[in-house]
């Protein structure tokens, strides 16, 4: 995170290493033009589906946002995941003629989500606070919420892998989601269970606040959103799923 307007400094690991095997390191200093939500991928052939990152440009220092400050801030990258690997799909795809294969499963923060059950339930939490978990909707059974009945991946993963990002939050709170479609070709729902989101910035622009139960954002799109939690403790699914 960086101040609007001042320069910032950015690691990155150098494409080329050195011969004696060491690791090698550049500074990248330029000047930021604007605030907002924004991320950075790999530019070669499809690397760019697991080489990528968010950019959060924080506004000048005594600036408020233009809406109520939230008590806490998260960035939610959505992301795919193939079983092969990335570049053999799509020089496969290359080679047919025909699109490349759609992935296999879909993430948020890196995680596939759990796979069982996928209905809402509550249960108060040892805190008292609520949590979220994070799903992916295309494992969920038939019988679950009309949401939540997108078939996709081939198998079931492994119970041990099923954990998902969890989002740990306060009753009554209000959380400023920065949302980034990392995907490569696939538009993505997104929404939590029970809740509202207010739309307040798309492509690091603010826009006039409006509330929705569902986004839609397309690859490339990074999308903030306001989220005020409910004042019953519980557990709420948050999923993502694809348009088709």
């Amino acid at each position: 995170m960086a101040e609007f307007g001042i320069r910032i400094m950015l690691l990155l690991a150098a494409c080329l290493l050195p011969l004696s095997g060491e690791a090698m390191v550049r500074y990248y200093k330029f000047n930021v033009g604007q605030r907002g939500t924004l991320w950075w991928h790999a530019h070669i052939l499809w690397l760019r589906a697991t080489v990528h990152g968010a950019l959060v440009i924080l506004p000048k220092l005594g600036v408020p946002y233009p809406f109520p400050k939230p008590n806490r801030e998260q960035v939610i990258i959505l992301s795919e995941w193939w079983k092969s690997d990335t570049e053999a799909v799509i020089n496969e795809a290359l080679k047919s003629g025909l699109a490349p294969n759609v992935s296999d499963a879909h993430t948020i923060n890196g995680h596939p989500g759990p796979i069982q059950g996928c209905v809402l339930h509550k249960a108060k939490s040892k805190n008292q606070n609520l949590t979220f978990d994070v799903i992916r909707p295309s494992q969920c059974d038939s019988n679950s919420n009309k949401f939540s009945t997108v078939a996709k991946a081939k198998e079931k993963m492994e119970k041990k892998k099923s954990g998902g990002f969890k989002l740990d939050v306060q009753p009554g709170n209000t959380y400023l989601l920065r949302i980034i479609n990392a995907a490569l070709n696939e538009e993505l729902f997104f929404k939590i269970a029970g809740h509202e989101l207010t739309v307040v910035e798309v492509d690091a622009v603010y826009t006039k606040p409006f509330k929705t139960d569902t986004i839609l954002i397309a690859p490339g799109q990074t999308t903030n959103v306001l989220l005020t939690t409910k004042h019953e403790t519980g557990k709420y699914l948050v999923a993502a799923s694809p348009f088709m």
